[in-house]
C-alpha cells in the first residue's frame, strides 16, 4: 500500500500500485508520494 499527499488539497489518498494519477478529492495532478502509510501527527 503506497500513500500519496497532495499538497492543493493537504488530503491523502491509498493505492496498492505505485503510481497516482490526479487526486480523488480536487483533481490536481501534482501529488508526494509519502514513505510512510501513516500521517505524522503534528504537534500543537
Amino acid at each position: 500500500m503506497n500513500r500519496f499527499k497532495y499538497p492543493a488539497c493537504g488530503r491523502n489518498q491509498y493505492t496498492s500500485t505505485d503510481t497516482a494519477q490526479g487526486c480523488v478529492y480536487c483533481g490536481h495532478q501534482k501529488l508526494e508520494k509519502m514513505d510512510k502509510l501513516e500521517p505524522e501527527e503534528s504537534e500543537g
